[in-house]
């Protein structure tokens, strides 16, 4: 299917009125924006019986109803110090403050990891995978946008770009990425699947209603993690058959580990182990160059958002752009997904040496041009896998 199919896929939900036709309200936020200079959330520490109960499993990762009484939740504290980094200049001494000015203004986000969690090819039935607020993340990664957008009008200069450095989604799934894409570049964001689910009745009081997003208004990047191209991060390759079980009403039967999924219906998402659930034909799994063309057709600036049609075609998730108008910047996006599968190490990065010779041509091109380079990847260079055929040392 062409990219721009994938992409009117993506941006409609199964059964349900077309987008201009649905309203919500927008998330609420603080009074005003801070960020963590002035104040951080903390975990509040278990009492002895509760950490008791939770090691003996009285107390379920999965029993959401009972954390609030047991203690269990974050409270505002401290906000954390500056941190000036001088790593590529320890030598440097700054001039007075007038003679100086920023070069450049950007946001970098990373692993919003938003779920579909009504999808019957979830993990939730194994507790050391489940994520209790996994049914809040596209409200989560809302925030975080909204957040950003805040900052960025409050203050002197919007941000030049924004770079989402990978695991955009959890699952790989067409309405997550739309649900990704539609916070990033304003919409109506929809968080539900399969049927229209409603726990709480009512508009906009509980995590299957429809919310409105204002979008980042800024120009955006992405760079591939490996939740967007292996099963569930680090597991087989999409294939047929995962797609076919995405898009069904039985829970995937995978040998590695038990699944499961959430229950929309249920105030707290409630963890099923077996079917049959709704099925969704936007829960469709996307191949690595389907995902590509969804982020190359993606509305928003600049187009392409540093993808060509070339790289979609063959399935090139690496990129070099100049980010910022006039200025000697150069942004390289690396993409450090393994694509070979289960190997046991398919979530560690991965280059491999075509890559590595297009670095290398790249860099020298911006050294010739006297060009500042920024790098962003998904992995870090200590996470390289070591069967990846370029190591951390190479790059």
């Amino acid at each position: 299917m062409t990219p721009w199919l994938f992409w009117m896929l993506a941006c409609h939900a199964p059964e349900q009125p077309p987008e201009a036709e649905l309203d919500g309200p927008l998330q609420p936020l603080s009074e005003a924006p801070y960020t963590t200079l002035q104040t951080t959330w903390a975990p509040l520490e278990p009492p002895e019986q509760v950490r008791a109960d939770m090691e003996s499993g009285a107390l379920k990762v999965t029993d959401l109803d009972q954390f609030k009484g047991a203690g269990l939740g974050v409270v505002q504290t401290d906000g954390a110090p500056w941190i000036e980094r001088d790593d590529l200049a320890p030598s440097f001494s700054a001039s007075p403050g007038a003679d100086r000015r920023s070069l450049l203004y950007l946001w970098q986000a990373a692993d919003p990891q938003v779920i579909d969690e009504e999808s019957p090819i979830r993990f939730e039935a194994w507790d050391s995978i489940y994520r209790p607020g996994g049914h809040l993340t596209a409200q989560t990664w809302e925030a975080h946008v909204a957040t950003a957008r805040r900052i960025s009008e409050a203050s002197d200069r919007p941000f030049d770009f924004a770079v989402i450095a990978g695991d955009l989604t959890d699952g790989g799934q067409s309405n997550e990425l739309a649900w990704f894409l539609t916070s990033l570049n304003g919409g109506v964001v929809n968080p539900d699947s399969g049927v229209d689910d409603d726990p709480v009745p009512g508009p906009g009081n509980d995590y299957n209603d429809p919310f409105r997003a204002l979008g980042l208004d800024r120009p955006w990047y992405a760079a591939l993690g490996n939740h967007e191209t292996l099963y569930n991060g680090g597991f087989d390759n999409v294939d047929e058959d995962l797609r076919s079980w995405a898009t069904g009403t039985e829970v995937y039967d995978f040998p590695t580990f038990p699944n499961g999924f959430r229950d929309g219906s249920t105030l707290t998402a409630e963890v099923r182990t077996h079917g049959p659930t709704p099925p969704d034909v936007y829960r469709t799994v996307l191949y690595r160059s389907e995902f590509l063309g969804v982020l190359h057709d993606a509305p928003g600036q600049p187009v392409g958002h540093g993808l060509t049609a070339a790289d979609v075609a063959e399935e090139r998730g690496y990129f070099s752009v100049h980010p910022v108008a006039g200025k000697p910047i150069r942004m390289v996006v690396l993409d450090t997904v393994h694509t070979y599968g289960l190997t046991g190490l398919a979530s560690f990065g991965f280059i491999g040496e075509e890559q590595r010779d297009w670095l290398v041509s790249t860099l020298a091109e911006a050294d010739a041009a006297q060009e500042l380079v920024l790098v962003m990847s998904h992995h870090r260079l200590q996470d390289l896998s070591p069967d990846s055929p370029v190591t951390e040392d190479e790059i």
